[in-house]
């Protein structure tokens, strides 16, 4: 019997070592060969190759069989994992987030070092800049990660479809990949690639306020209306807007909650800037995806303005929407006109003053101008006289851009003058 042991330890420890270093090498050769191709990173030595598999053995059980104390182990620390992240606010996450990005920089390219992804755990949201016309920071798209779930907030015009789908390639994921797209309203800036994006994943659910749902089954009317607006510039502006199939939408009142893997988002009609505008609530994440409802304010500026093109501007109705914004206490915004604001109390109040006072601008420009055209010209001048006191040059170029001086005033003066109809 000693004898036997005497050879079987040995050819034991051989078959191990040799597991060990077949193992080693299966993976070197195909990291190396696959990933720095295909995704830019860095290739590895054999002992980091070894590295990921003792990780891989750890983290995912390969070997273990269920049930097992080492099985047990995992889950119980996935369970503590999961426990801790729940009881984090959204700032101790945010800053969470930060430690691991700034442990992994330097692994791969900047695009793809997000470590928002290391754990299904910890859902992710990435800014997409879908660089309208050439310009960074002018229309944003978010994508929500969360349990391998992964939808849209605003995919933007279809003039931008081919930059949103480069957006999606740098951060490993295809149009194919996507679960959903939300939709805060329909304005060609903001929903026209939908129905393209429909068309090459067919799978794709549309959240759609029931105002908007029909003019994304049939674009037409949408589109005559942003023919009067852009006469010559809009194929240039915003491509082409395909119909979306209704099976694919699914339609929202407002008071709705959207499950999006461990992804919760309440849905809350925020009407003003448009009638079929709603907003999403990410209490967990202490985040509000609110559209245009909070206007324009490039992210890092603290400048924000109306946009206010017609048909739909009222004033009244938009109040209610701050309002139900500021009920549920968002710890920042998300706008599509461009990415987060941190304070969001403070830039709703500073925001509804402003535009307040652009009505009133407006309204001073029909009562005394000669014209309508005089009148969209003295208000345009007032209102980029405004624009230029708080920042410089470009930016504010970049501003009136973004939101379209003459729409505003034309938006605003089709309010003023509905409010006064309904007044006599």
């Amino acid at each position: 019997m000693k004898k036997k042991w005497i050879w079987i330890a040995p050819l034991a420890i051989l078959a191990m070592a040799l597991f060990v270093f077949l193992g080693g090498e299966l993976v070197l050769h195909l990291w190396n060969w696959l990933l720095p191709p295909l995704f830019g990173w860095r290739q590895i030595t054999f002992w980091q190759a070894l590295g990921l598999l003792a990780l891989c053995r750890i983290l995912f059980g390969g070997w273990a069989s269920h049930g097992s104390p080492r099985s047990n182990m995992r889950r119980r620390i996935k369970e503590r994992m999961d426990e801790r992240w729940e009881r984090m606010t959204p700032e101790e996450r945010e800053k969470f987030r930060q430690s691991w990005r700034s442990r992994c920089a330097g692994f791969g390219p900047p695009m793809l070092t997000s470590c928002d992804k290391l754990s299904p755990a910890m859902p992710s949201i990435t800014t997409l800049d879908n660089l309208w016309t050439g310009r960074p920071h002018t229309i944003a798209s978010a994508l929500l990660e969360s349990d391998g779930h992964r939808a849209i907030v605003d995919p933007g015009p279809g003039s931008t479809l081919e930059t949103f789908q480069q957006n999606l390639q740098a951060h490993g994921i295809g149009v194919g990949d996507l679960n959903a797209i939300l939709l805060t309203h329909i304005h060609l800036d903001h929903a026209g690639a939908t129905g393209a994006l429909v068309r090459e994943n067919p799978r794709l659910a549309v959240h759609v306020h029931k105002n908007g749902a029909p003019h994304v089954i049939d674009p037409s009317k949408l589109l005559a209306s942003a023919q009067r607006l852009w006469p010559d510039d809009l194929q240039r502006l915003f491509g082409e807007t395909l119909p979306v199939p209704a099976e694919n939408l699914r339609i929202l009142e407002g008071g709705e909650t959207l499950t999006l893997g461990s992804r919760k988002l309440e849905v809350v009609y925020t009407p003003g800037h448009a009638s079929h505008h709603v907003s999403y609530f990410d209490q967990a994440e202490g985040v509000a995806f609110v559209g245009d409802t909070a206007g324009v304010r490039i992210e890092g500026i603290s400048y924000a303005m109306p946009a206010t093109p017609p048909p739909d501007i009222n004033l009244e109705i938009w109040d209610k929407s701050f309002a139900a914004i500021l009920e549920r206490k968002p710890s920042r915004l998300f706008l599509t006109h461009f990415g987060y604001s941190d304070n969001p109390s403070e830039h709703i109040l500073l925001f509804r003053e402003r535009l307040h006072r652009w009505a009133a601008l407006a309204a001073e420009a029909l009562r005394n101008a000669a014209s309508d055209s005089a009148a969209m010209d003295s208000f345009m001048s007032a209102t980029f006289a405004e624009i230029s006191q708080h920042l410089p040059a470009g930016e504010a170029e970049h501003y009136a851009f973004s939101a379209g001086l003459n729409l505003s005033f034309l938006g605003l003066a089709r309010y003023l003058r509905k409010r006064a109809t309904a007044a006599s």
